[in-house]
């Protein structure tokens, strides 16, 4: 038997980038520390703010609503958790179950909307719109995510929230960053802990980008949390998807690299200006969002996959 590395009892984590393994109480604590650090460096929420929590029925999300509903009294903040329905069939309703199922454990209300309430459409639907008209450039990720975070923000404003919490973790933001890379933009969707993305926006925070992946699904399943193992079918369709593997190989291979990509990612961002890019901002024609065009990006996939 395999003790943990600070008491006497069975390891139940071992963290292969450091050789660390820990029992059930000290893996604990280690995940929950570094949310804190995360919100500690965000500044956010502060006492007497209202977070809105993002679920997804997942085990990211689960683990966050964890460690945030211990913190919430202590340090005197409300939390919301709200859901967004993008409209997949097969897959949604399993992965809105549970995030009920965990509201119900924790004590708290979900508030839900739908990418059909707010855009009139669903996830389905628009993939199906941009097969039909050949519309290469709209992978079913890049509107999905863009719909997604207008979504969120909407939601928030409706629940009286000041800021949006979402459960990406650490090897979202490595895929991030290097797709982004790639793409030869890379501090595009720089914020990583309590900035506001655009002019107006509410800031966004991620607590979890400390915390690999992995390890959200551990600290899940260890505090017997409700989450959907499934994954979204159109997922494989993007480059993220490709990234993903690319990552998780290596990862594997040559344990921290994540950690080494946002380490990169963070020193790109302290040279990034990010109040010269909300300056140059305008109100979006349809929605009056803040834009850099006179459309924001939400509407304009909005009207190009409209049927």
């Amino acid at each position: 038997m395999v003790s943990c590395l600070r008491c006497d009892k069975r390891a139940q984590a071992s963290l292969a980038y450091e050789e660390r393994p820990l029992c059930r109480e000290h893996f604990n604590r280690l995940f929950q520390d570094r949310v804190k650090r995360a919100l500690r460096e965000a500044g956010f929420p502060k006492r007497g703010d209202c977070a809105a929590v993002a679920l997804s029925g997942g085990k990211d999300s689960a683990a966050l609503l964890h460690v945030l509903h211990s913190l919430a009294e202590r340090q005197g903040f409300e939390l919301k958790p709200i859901l967004v329905d993008e409209g997949i069939a097969g897959y949604r309703p399993a992965c809105t179950k549970k995030a009920r199922e965990l509201c119900g454990q924790l004590g708290y209300e979900l508030y839900e909307t739908s990418y059909k309430e707010l855009f009139g459409t669903t996830m389905d639907l628009a993939v199906r719109s941009a097969k039909r008209k050949q519309e290469g450039v709209f992978t079913p990720c890049s509107f999905c995510g863009v719909w997604r975070r207008k979504a969120l923000e909407q939601t928030a404003r409706a629940v009286g929230a000041d800021c949006v919490v979402t459960g990406h973790n650490l090897d979202d933001l490595a895929q991030t960053f290097l797709m982004n890379l790639l793409r030869g933009e890379p501090l595009r969707r720089v914020s990583l802990l309590g900035e506001c993305t655009s002019s107006g926006s509410l800031p966004l925070l991620k607590p979890l980008l400390y915390c690999p992946e992995r390890e959200c699904g551990l600290y899940s399943k260890l505090n017997k949390l409700p989450f959907h193992a499934g994954q979204c079918p159109y997922v494989v369709r993007g480059l993220r998807h490709r990234v993903r593997a690319f990552l998780r190989e290596l990862e594997s291979d040559f344990p921290g690299r994540n950690f080494a990509l946002l380490g990169s990612l963070r020193e790109l961002q302290e040279k990034k200006d990010l109040r010269k890019v909300s300056a140059r901002l305008k109100e979006c024609s349809v929605c009056g969002g803040p834009t850099p065009t006179g459309l924001c990006r939400p509407c304009e996939y909005q009207r190009a996959l409209a049927p």
